[in-house]
Parts: structure tokens; sequence; C-alpha cells
């Protein structure tokens, strides 16, 4: 998985349709953006953010570009909530 290396490329990642990935307390969490609102999925949660409640929550966290090859996601079908992949 390729660093992402600022917020501002992660939302730049996020609006050209990508799937980031971080990790939170041992858990991953995938992230993409559908109709202006930024989608967040983990193993316990899902829920839907505002593109300035998501910078307000996650401007500090570590993001990683997703790619179908990597493997081991605890989420049952990861690409199942960004329908465009």
């Amino acid at each position: 998985m390729e660093k992402i290396q600022s917020f501002s490329l992660a939302l730049e990642y996020l609006k050209q349709q990508e799937i980031l990935v971080s990790f939170q307390k041992g858990n991953k969490v995938l992230y993409c953006m559908k109709k202006e609102k930024i989608q967040v999925q983990s193993k316990n949660a899902a829920y839907v953010l505002t593109i300035e409640d998501f910078q307000e929550l996650f401007e500090k966290e570590v993001f990683y570009l997703y790619e179908q090859k990597d493997r081991g996601f605890d989420i049952s079908n990861p690409l199942s909530f960004c329908s465009y992949k």
C-alpha cells in the first residue's frame, strides 16, 4: 500500500474515486467518496460524513491508497460499499 503524504492529497484521491485505508487500534478502516460525502467502514462500524466533518475528525490520520491486491481485510467484501470500484 502506498502511504499518502498529506490530508489534502488524501482528499484529492477520494475525489478521484479511490479507496483509502487507515489503521485505528489494530482495525482497518476504509474510506471512499460518494455524492460529496465520505463513507467510512470498518469491521465494527459504517457511517457517512460531510467533507468538513471528515476533515475535522481525520485531518491527522495516516492514510494509505487501497489496492485490490491488498489482502487481509476483516471486512466482508471491502469494495461493496463503494460501487464504483
